[in-house]
C-alpha cells in the first residue's frame, strides 16, 4: 500500500526518518489532474504537550470539492510543463500545450548576491535556480524579464545601475523598477542571457519539425516515442516563440524608455536629444546673458 501511495521522487520528504505516513491501504495514488479532485499534504510529527504524546507524521488527504461515491480521486503531481511530468513521472498528459520551462539563477561569484537574494526572497523565488515557463502565447512573461535585468544589474555588466541594489529601493525594486527596462546596457545583456538560453535549449531538441510531426503521425499512442514527439514539438513551438520574441526586443533597444528617462519625467523634466534642442538652449543662454538688455 505504501509502493501504491507514493510515486517516484529525486528529492523525497521521506528521507528524514522521523517522518511517517498514516496510511491504511485500499487506494492507489490517484491520476494526475491540472485541475485535481483532491490535494495531498505531508504534515510533520507534531510533539504533545511538555514533550509527551503527541502525533506521528501524516500525509493528508483532503477532497478540493464536494464529491459522490465513485468519484475518481485525482491529484495535482506537480505544476510543472509536460516535459517535466514526462521526466519525472514518466506520462503525458494531453493535450500537450506548446510550453517549455528555462532555469536561471544568480551566479555564485556575483558581488551583489546577498542584495539579489535578498529581492527575489521578498517575492518568493529562488536564487540559487528558478524555473521559468514561457510558451507560444506568453514566450516573454514579465517576471522572466525581469528576473533576467535583476542578474544583470551592477558589475560586471552594468556597474552604472547598482544604485538601485541600495536599501532604499528594496521594496519598490522588483515590482516597479524591474518590470521596466533599467538602462540600455542592462536590458541588452539580459535578453541576450535569455536569447543564449532559449538557443541552446533548441540545440538540445533532437531533429526537427518534421520529425516530430512524422513521429506523432506514425507512432504508437502509447508508446515512448509518441510521448517524446508530442512533449519536443510543443516545447520547440514554445522555445521558438521565446526566440523570435527575444530577437525582436534585442532589435527594439533604441525606442525603449529606460529608469534615467522615466525619473526625469516624473520630475517634470525634459533631457536634451538632439542637437537643436541644445542649439536653442545655448541661444536663450546668450540672450539673457547680454549686458545690453539689463536697465542700467
Amino acid at each position: 500500500p505504501l509502493v501504491e501511495l507514493c510515486n517516484h521522487s529525486a528529492s523525497p520528504w521521506l528521507a528524514e526518518p522521523t517522518h511517517w505516513i498514516r496510511y491504511s491501504g485500499g487506494m492507489g495514488l490517484g491520476n494526475h489532474a491540472d485541475s485535481p479532485s483532491a490535494s495531498l499534504q505531508a504534515r510533520g510529527p507534531q510533539a504533545g504537550l511538555f514533550g509527551r504524546g503527541g502525533e506521528g507524521g501524516a500525509v493528508e488527504l483532503t477532497a478540493q470539492a464536494d464529491l459522490s461515491a465513485g468519484d475518481a480521486l485525482t491529484l495535482c503531481y506537480a505544476e510543472a510543463t509536460r516535459g517535466e511530468l514526462l521526466l519525472d513521472y514518466g506520462f503525458v498528459a494531453e493535450p500537450v500545450p506548446p510550453e517549455a520551462s528555462l532555469r536561471f539563477g544568480v551566479a555564485d561569484d556575483d558581488p551583489n548576491y546577498d542584495e539579489k537574494a535578498d529581492v527575489l526572497e521578498r517575492v518568493g523565488l529562488s536564487a540559487v535556480e528558478q524555473g521559468f515557463v514561457v510558451s507560444e502565447a506568453d514566450p516573454l512573461p514579465p517576471d522572466l524579464l525581469a528576473y533576467l535585468r535583476l542578474l544583470h544589474l551592477g558589475p560586471p555588466s552594468t556597474p552604472s545601475d547598482a544604485f538601485l541594489l541600495e536599501a532604499l529601493f528594496a521594496d519598490d525594486l522588483w515590482r516597479e523598477h524591474l518590470q521596466q527596462p533599467v538602462s540600455r546596457q542592462n536590458e541588452a545583456a539580459a535578453l541576450q542571457l535569455g536569447h543564449d538560453a532559449v538557443t541552446s535549449a533548441l540545440g538540445k531538441l533532437r531533429g526537427d519539425v518534421q520529425l516530430d510531426l512524422a513521429s506523432l503521425a506514425e507512432a504508437p499512442r502509447e508508446s515512448v516515442g509518441y510521448r517524446c514527439a508530442a512533449v519536443r514539438y510543443a516545447e520547440r513551438r514554445a522555445v521558438s516563440a521565446a526566440a523570435n520574441e527575444l530577437r525582436a526586443a534585442l532589435g527594439s533597444l533604441d525606442g525603449l524608455e529606460y529608469y534615467q528617462e522615466r525619473r526625469l519625467k516624473l520630475l517634470n523634466l525634459t533631457p536634451v536629444e538632439t542637437e537643436e534642442e541644445l542649439e536653442a538652449l545655448r541661444s536663450a543662454g546668450r540672450r539673457t546673458s547680454d549686458s545690453s538688455s539689463y536697465d542700467w
